[in-house]
């Protein structure tokens, strides 16, 4: 499945609240500044200002839950156009 596309900020709002409980996010000048469990993600896009339901590249939204460290497969039943992410053996 691939990771490409727009998806609504709304539904990315809705997965950190129910996949990152304690997530805080703080809106920047350009970005969403996104922290959870005490690691940051700093570039998650505002999206378009002038659009009343912004959106975002899903592929961005990807790395942030990867780098957050979020459930995968529960920030999937939020957005399923998420793919999976490759285990990676040691």
């Amino acid at each position: 499945m691939s990771s490409f596309g727009q998806v609504k900020l709304s539904k990315v709002w809705k997965m950190l609240e129910n996949c990152a409980d304690g997530y805080i996010a703080k809106e920047q000048k350009h970005l969403w500044r996104v922290m959870y469990e005490g690691k940051t993600f700093p570039s998650l896009q505002l999206g378009k200002r002038s659009s009343k339901t912004p959106e975002v590249e899903l592929g961005n939204v990807q790395k942030m839950v990867n780098h957050l460290g979020i459930d995968q497969d529960c920030a999937r039943l939020y957005l399923p156009q998420l793919r999976k992410s490759k285990s990676r053996s040691k």
